[in-house]
């Protein structure tokens, strides 16, 4: 499914599900903005190949809504093809998720809900989401960058939206330093729940410290914002890929765990393989780490590389630290699994009971 397609058909299920919540018997409010509008903050933040990230609504693909409030995004995407899961957390919620509920006997939806506070020591359904929706709640929690950190290890794309500012309620510039405002208790909008408010620079750390790649970001609204007024408010739209597991690519061998925070060791040879999905990538980057334990007595170490049969210039590393390994895919490989091979790694039972190449931080592919 496209963007253009989903556009469409979000205007018109809202205004379906808009006739439903006036025709249901209901003694709760419903909640009061309209979710579903966020589909054009969206529309114009992706450009060109971000695009894609909508053949993941439809048919088969797994889907996950944060903050799911009524349910408006959840059901819409259910009503697309996906296989969703709604969190929001009943003593946060607008209705206390009688909302959603009931939403989901009238259209005898299979969406499942949970009801979790993700600014505590939350669990996720299990398995893998190949994308999520995370919009609106990231300046509503005490502890943004657990929750970001935890959505990383189970999520391959994320949406996010959140409010940010420029200028600080004293008149400080913000917006050039990865600085955020902690709110008072009723500071903004006479909402106990409001905590953090992020420069534009102290997001991307955000997110990115947390295991994301950016692919794309936004904002809209004032240019003056700041952390505390309605009149000057802006938000923040981006779209996140997830650095864990190296998640836009297959590991095949030669990968050892997970060390935490997204990066792996690897054996002296490794492979990957590129999705179907992002075969038209001319470039792939991986952004390494060499160290000196691997450089035996100083010595130089040589990483080179194969698929498809064409082998890509080699690259030496003389001294320890971070690189980042850049070349071009040959036109007709990117269905082969690309091999890695370093001229020397350390033996397995040396200093680690595992065979150890380098670390690699993030594989990117470039269109």
């Amino acid at each position: 499914m496209n963007l253009e397609e989903v556009r469409i058909r979000a205007v018109e299920f809202h205004a379906r599900l808009q006739a439903v919540k006036k025709q249901l018997p209901v003694d709760f409010p419903w909640y009061p903005y309209d979710s579903l509008a966020n589909i054009e903050h969206i529309h114009q933040l992706l450009e060109g190949e971000t695009r894609a990230v909508f053949s993941l609504i439809g048919e088969g693909h797994r889907v996950l809504d944060i903050g799911a409030a009524d349910g408006d995004w959840s059901f819409f995407l259910e009503e697309l093809g996906c296989e969703v899961a709604a969190i929001d957390h009943a003593l946060t919620n607008a209705n206390e998720m009688r909302g959603i509920r009931a939403l989901k006997a009238h259209f005898s939806s299979k969406v499942e809900i949970r009801d979790t506070d993700i600014d505590t020591n939350f669990r996720l359904p299990d398995g893998k989401f190949e994308l999520a929706f995370f919009l609106g709640i990231l300046y509503h929690l005490k502890n943004p960058f657990y929750a970001l950190e935890k959505l990383a290890r189970q999520v391959k794309y994320l949406f996010v939206s959140t409010r940010v500012a420029r200028i600080s309620p004293s008149g400080i510039l913000l917006e050039n330093d990865a600085l955020a405002y902690l709110l008072g208790t009723h500071e903004l909008n006479q909402d106990r729940s409001n905590y953090w408010i992020f420069s534009e620079s102290a997001l991307r750390r955000l997110v990115e410290r947390a295991g994301w790649q950016v692919l794309a970001f936004r904002t809209f609204g004032s240019t003056e914002s700041d952390p505390n007024s309605m009149e000057r408010d802006e938000r923040a739209f981006l779209l996140l890929r997830s650095k864990f597991e190296m998640s836009n690519v297959e590991l095949l061998e030669g990968w050892h765990a997970d060390e935490g925070n997204g990066w792996r060791w690897t054996a002296g040879r490794f492979s990957v393989a590129i999705p179907v999905e992002a075969r038209r990538a001319k470039k792939i980057a991986l952004e390494i780490y060499v160290p000196t334990v691997v450089m035996e007595n100083g010595r130089p170490v040589t990483l080179t590389a194969e698929i498809g049969g064409v082998v890509l210039e080699p690259e030496t590393f003389s001294y320890e630290g971070e690189f980042q390994y850049v070349r071009a895919l040959p036109i007709g490989t990117t269905a082969q699994p690309l091999h890695f091979q370093l001229s020397r790694c350390l033996a397995a039972g040396t200093v680690d009971p595992r065979e150890l190449g380098i670390i690699v931080a993030s594989i990117q592919l470039h269109f």
